[in-house]
């Protein structure tokens, strides 16, 4: 495999992919079950996307040339998490206004 010309490059992708992910699926579930509290949205949100991002770490095992890498996980929950705060920051400042 080739090397990337800027240090930890996959790392800074992984982490770009996975931001709106959270964001993507509450917009989804809010729609689709209007009745449940806030809150039970952005739960759903960050855990579907962790189960999302290892299961797409498991599958590259499977993928010749490819393997399965902790920190790229990592990188994927750090976006997870990061984009769920601040989706879940824009979301009550737009509600307030």
């Amino acid at each position: 495999m080739r090397k990337l010309p800027i240090p930890n490059l996959d790392k800074i992708i992984h982490f770009v992919l996975y931001f709106p992910l959270p964001g993507l699926f509450f917009l989804h579930y809010r729609v689709a079950w209007a009745q449940r509290p806030v809150s039970f949205f952005f739960k759903m949100a960050v855990i579907l996307s962790l189960i999302y991002a290892a299961s797409d770490e498991w599958h590259q095992s499977f993928v010749p040339g490819r393997n399965m890498d902790f920190f790229d996980f990592l990188a994927d929950a750090v976006g997870i998490f990061s984009g769920a705060y601040l989706f879940c920051r824009f979301s009550k400042s737009k509600d307030a206004s």
